[in-house]
């Protein structure tokens, strides 16, 4: 059953959305996971502290995807909202990182979150 014109060009323009989260989701997650080690190395945390700080951010974005999933369900947010959010969110502590050029709780505090963001958007 073909698509009727109006209903093909919603599609359309939800795909491109669509494609233009994931490729933003994406980018964090390969910003993350792909020079981590490397940032992290140069701001003189050692591979234990990296290793530590990489699991906490993952612990606290498990414990956190249930609470995101609640406020969706009662819908206090939408998802499309919520993701948008996570993503601006992701890019803020990118952007302190990339100014952060010392070792301190701040630049641990901003890599544990921007990695649990990531993790939280992994089911979205």
């Amino acid at each position: 059953m073909p698509l009727c014109g109006k209903t093909n060009k919603a599609m359309k323009r939800l795909t491109f959305l669509y494609c233009i989260v994931f490729c933003a989701y994406m980018a964090c997650g390969c910003t993350v996971f792909g020079y981590a080690n490397v940032y992290m190395l140069s701001r003189l945390f050692s591979l234990a502290e990296f290793g530590i700080l990489t699991a906490a951010g993952g612990i606290a974005g498990s414990l956190m995807q249930p609470l995101t999933s609640s406020l969706i369900d009662r819908r206090y947010i939408t998802l499309e909202h919520l993701i948008y959010i996570l993503c601006m969110l992701n890019a803020v502590f990118f952007l302190c990182l990339t100014f952060l050029h010392s070792r301190s709780l701040i630049t641990g505090i901003m890599y544990v979150a921007m990695v649990s963001v990531h993790w939280v958007l992994m089911p979205l």
